[in-house]
């Protein structure tokens, strides 16, 4: 049994969750605990922000929802960054 590990559940789902995790990381896409996930009309009334306005910046790459079934919800921390980079 050569290069073989044996894994119990518990121990098998620790290991891919931190893969997982690794991967997303090193992509960049890595979700915070702590990071507040808003709809459409909560990013409007605490940003200012219109609905062409989202639209347009998802379109571009500039501000991606995160799509949830047909829902589109924005992560506080990614528009919080690209406010502060369209501002510079």
């Amino acid at each position: 049994m050569d290069g073989i590990i044996l894994l119990e559940g518990q121990q098998l789902k620790a290991a891919l969750r931190s893969v997982i995790y690794d991967a997303l990381t090193d992509l960049g896409l890595s979700k915070k605990d702590d990071d507040e996930l808003l709809d459409e009309a909560a990013v409007r009334s605490q940003y200012g922000v219109s609905h062409s306005g989202l639209y347009r910046w998802a379109k571009t790459g500039k501000l991606v929802p995160l799509k949830m079934g047909y829902k589109n919800r924005w992560r506080k921390s990614d528009i919080e960054t690209f406010l502060q980079r369209k501002e510079a």
